[in-house]
């Protein structure tokens, strides 16, 4: 076996995918052809079940419907069934009001995750690697980030549907599977949209990390990495100690309403307020979308300065009365009464 079936292989394993239905996110780039072409080399060992799935985002044309019939054509040769749909993703930015880059990366997700109920799958596979971990850790940086948005990309990541969307190349470089590509001669598209500087990761792939190479590290890519890790390290510790203190202030919740005692956080370090009020957010599955670093801080403000309340991203209401804060939670179609721990 070439080297990176075989430490690919070692991958699956610690991930414990052997025997699993796994769905691939193909795109036709490098990284994806290069997943899906080394699970294929693994399907029979390690005894996996495989699908692949492209979207078609309509944003070039006639080459997207070049891709996708590539695809196509691959995933036929290799016998893995495929499922490919286009969606307009300029129409569902402009309609959202969201960017670009966000619309396509949300509908693409949501896409996948669909397939991957429908096909019964258990892992979603997707194709990050070292490279675009580097530029996400990066990206996060000079966007402006707290500590979980130091540990980059995750290997593994649980959707609240039950399907994992899992990361085995991670750990090697886009150098890496070209070589891989190359020495097996396997072909692969480019996306021509990877040279429009308009787009914030082209410029940190292209002009920033280039930059940071040439002029003040060689090793900057090494040194994100490990900041990373570090980060993750501090984050896990953090998030233990936060859901565990999160259980204890809950006094109640239901979907809609969640009472929290202040009392036993009026002291803590603001860092950490901030991470058992977001541990209890995770667990009652809200939404987080437009939460940002003033919205947790005001948040906080309420549990250990106290003040009368504040709206929220996401149909969210927060109010403090006496020692309690209150949360209260509108979803699309029904009304929450104010002071009411009910649904």
């Amino acid at each position: 076996m070439p080297p990176f079936i075989e430490q690919l292989r070692t991958i699956l394993i610690d991930l414990e995918l052997p025997g699993q239905t796994l769905l691939i996110g193909l795109s036709g780039g490098g990284d994806s052809v290069a997943l899906l072409h080394g699970l294929h080399e693994l399907q029979d060992p390690l005894d996996l079940k495989l699908y692949a799935a492209h979207l078609d985002h309509g944003l070039r044309g006639a080459e997207s419907e070049s891709d996708a019939e590539w695809v196509r054509e691959f995933c036929c040769g290799l016998g893995v069934d495929c499922v490919i749909e286009r969606r307009d993703i300029a129409q569902a930015a402009q309609e959202s009001g969201r960017g670009i880059e966000e619309a396509a990366r949300e509908e693409r997700y949501r896409f996948l995750e669909e397939q991957a109920v429908r096909l019964e799958a258990s892992s979603l596979c997707v194709g990050h690697t070292q490279d675009d971990n580097v530029e996400t850790i990066l990206h996060h940086i000079v966007r402006g980030t707290g500590l979980a948005g130091l540990t980059g990309i995750p290997a593994t990541r649980r959707l609240p549907c039950g399907v994992t969307i899992v990361r085995p190349l991670l750990s090697f470089s886009r150098a890496d599977l070209e070589a891989y590509l190359n020495e097996v001669g396997q072909s692969w598209r480019r996306d021509s949209t990877n040279d429009d500087e308009s787009y914030t990761r082209n410029r940190i792939r292209q002009t920033l990390l280039p930059l940071l190479r040439n002029s003040f590290n060689p090793a900057v890519d090494d040194a994100l990495l490990r900041l990373a890790w570090q980060a993750a390290e501090a984050q896990q510790a953090m998030q233990h100690l936060a859901e565990r203190t999160g259980r204890e202030v809950l006094l109640d919740a239901s979907d809609t309403c969640v009472r929290i005692d202040c009392v036993p956080l009026a002291d803590a370090p603001a860092g950490f307020v901030r991470e058992v009020l977001r541990a209890i957010w995770i667990d009652r599955q809200w939404p987080r979308r437009g939460m940002n670093y003033s919205h947790w801080e005001s948040l906080r403000g309420l549990v250990c300065g106290g003040g009368v309340g504040v709206s929220l991203p996401g149909s969210i209401q927060a109010s403090r009365r006496a020692n309690l804060l209150i949360l209260e939670y509108e979803k699309r179609g029904s009304r929450v009464a104010s002071g009411s721990g009910e649904g």
